[in-house]
């Protein structure tokens, strides 16, 4: 028969030591040198290529929060550092041992390559196998899931970080426009754009910020660490937060939405717009913390009476706590027959941990020499980056769009760079500016000069500031239209890219564009989806090193569009891209 459960110890989580004392234990001077060699040496050998990643980091806006996980992490092992000793478990310190010179190669090879978003994974390594030697006492799981906290905070390749949060935007964009239906309130939606009778909402920027699913996750995972709850809970609480930030989007959307149809209220900037992005992630922040609680309550360890189905419920509460130890596990049953079977069964267990063998991985020479020469090539690879650094200065990191003075601003609206007049018949018939949102992911300022032949209509502009790439047809796309068909040019070292776009209604749009730094000089840094194929080639590092970090590099776009009601034909389109790359030859004067 089941006991009733006790609230005292339904609410109690014992948490036991998972090794115990051996023949050879741990010494300070064991663990002081397993510090050195696996931690801080290959850290501090990583320092330099983790502050190319630092910068790429923080210009995504979504990912800003990186410092905060790293501060987590760090005062969750500083303050279990000094109780702690290191792991005598023989396949776990080889286990670590060769997680660490995986880090440690990992980094030689994202050096040589000069990868900034390789180094930051070898460094993650390198964290989690210093981690899983150091405490020993810990289950291994526990530093796995320190790893798993710093772990989302990075980039995922072939720009997989960003779809996940345009498709979770689409969830709430589409859960918006539905409940607008519901409250019977007119809008027209073209992809990410939601418009309404005063307002256009791109849902892209007001949904971006440091409010995201990465760093919801992040929560997530370090909070369940830090509350050291079960493995069960953690991944159910985890799988939540896409529900949370799939809510976070709507109520955002939604508030911006209602506010303005009834009040007329503009929640789209300014303080307003802060307070409602800070109110919101306090909101899914309660709700990830309340989603602990609640499956801790509901996975938590079940008390049995009754000695026959006792070993099913004790498996049962291991898969619960694992891997804590469920607070019933040590008691005594009070039937005698019970109580000698688990008094023998216990010695035993006892007796195989006293028995296990155990290694002080000083007294291993292979041991001792694998871990000083994974430290070592991690030292010696350092000396490449640091000498990229010392030519390039770290005033030379970029860490976001560029702050642009109102004077280098006003020079890119310059009248007299353009010609009033094109080939072609093309005449200037006015130009204007237009200021966006800071957030917006095309740029804050952008002048614009329009031109007339006949019934159609060019319009030319600059769009500033930018940071790497930008690709104004995939937004196009993300807005509604239809890209028919687009290609990437390169003439004399200078990349350009052209598109059809179509709408529903058949009208078709065409896209000319490219990009520049702010000094004038073409920017060549094509995104990977854009640009040909490339080989490895054996590049100076301090080439490679400018060639990652000018993908960061702040940029403006000149674009020229020409909207048409049929499909142009072929000597239209090639008088169309003539006048294109004369104009573009012309826009490098801009900043001068």
């Amino acid at each position: 028969m089941i006991a009733p459960p006790l609230e005292s110890n339904r609410n109690q989580i014992v948490h036991v030591s998972m090794e115990v004392s051996s023949p050879t234990p741990q010494t300070p001077q064991s663990d002081w040198q397993w510090n050195l060699w696996a931690g801080v040496l290959p850290i501090l050998a990583m320092s330099p290529m983790l502050l190319y990643e630092a910068a790429a980091l923080w210009s995504r806006e979504y990912l800003r929060f990186f410092p905060l996980a790293i501060v987590w992490v760090a005062v969750l092992v500083g303050l279990q550092l000094r109780t702690s000793r290191g792991t005598t478990r023989p396949a776990r310190r080889w286990s670590a041992i060769a997680m660490l010179a995986v880090g440690c190669s990992l980094y030689a090879y994202s050096v040589w390559i000069f990868s900034p978003r390789l180094a930051h994974l070898a460094a993650v390594l390198v964290f989690c196998a210093w981690a899983l030697g150091r405490f020993g006492e810990k289950h291994w799981i526990e530093p796995v899931v320190w790893t798993a906290g710093l772990a989302t905070a990075s980039l995922l390749p072939w720009g997989w970080d960003q779809g996940i949060l345009r498709g979770l935007l689409y969830i709430s964009t589409w859960g918006t426009t539905a409940t607008l239906d519901a409250l019977a309130i007119p809008y027209v939606q073209n992809g990410s754009l939601i418009e309404t009778r005063g307002l256009k909402l791109f849902t892209a920027e007001v949904c971006g910020g440091i409010g995201n699913f990465f760093s919801f996750a992040t929560f997530s995972i370090l909070l369940s660490a830090t509350l050291r709850t079960s493995m069960l809970v953690t991944l159910k609480s985890l799988g939540l937060v896409v529900v949370w930030s799939v809510l976070a989007d709507y109520l955002k959307m939604l508030t911006i939405l209602l506010l303005q149809e009834f009040s007329g209220r503009d929640l789209t900037t300014g303080k307003d717009y802060q307070i409602l992005g800070i109110m919101v992630i306090l909101f899914v922040l309660l709700m990830i913390w309340q989603s602990l609680r609640f499956f801790t309550r509901v996975f938590a360890p079940i008390p049995v009476g009754d000695a026959e189905v006792g070993p099913a419920y004790a498996a049962l509460n291991r898969m619960f706590c694992w891997p804590n130890a469920f607070p019933f596990e040590n008691l005594e049953p009070k039937d005698d027959y019970e109580k000698a079977r688990f008094r023998a069964a216990k010695e035993k267990r006892e007796a195989e941990l006293r028995g296990a063998p155990a290694l002080n991985w000083r007294q291993s020479s292979l041991a001792v020499w694998s871990v000083r020469l994974s430290a070592i090539v991690c030292l010696v690879a350092m000396v490449f980056p640091i000498q990229s650094l010392g030519k390039q200065g770290l005033g030379g990191l970029s860490f976001g769009r560029s702050a642009l003075e109102p004077e280098q601003i006003a020079k890119f609206g310059n009248v007299d760079v353009f010609p009033m007049t094109l080939s072609g018949g093309w005449q200037r018939i006015g130009q204007e500016r237009t200021l966006r949102s800071h957030r917006s992911e095309s740029g804050e300022h952008s002048f614009a000069w329009r031109y007339q032949a006949g019934e159609r209509q060019l319009t030319a502009s600059n769009d500033l500031p930018l940071q790497g790439w930008h690709d104004p047809i995939a937004q196009r796309e993300r807005l509604g239209w239809k890209v028919l068909r687009s290609r990437t040019l390169t003439v004399d070292n200078w990349p350009w890219c052209e598109g059809v776009l179509e709408n529903e209604f058949g009208g078709r749009t065409y896209v000319f564009y490219t990009l520049l730094e702010l000094s004038g000089e073409p920017y060549v840094r094509l995104p990977e989806y854009l640009a040909p194929p490339t080989t490895l080639e054996d590049v100076p590092v301090e080439i490679a090193a400018a060639n990652a970090q000018a993908e960061n590099a702040a940029t403006y776009q000149f674009e020229v569009v020409s909207e048409a009601a049929e499909a142009l034909s072929p000597i239209e389109l090639d008088e169309l891209r003539s006048t294109f790359l004369n104009l573009r030859a012309l826009t490098r004067q801009f900043p001068q």
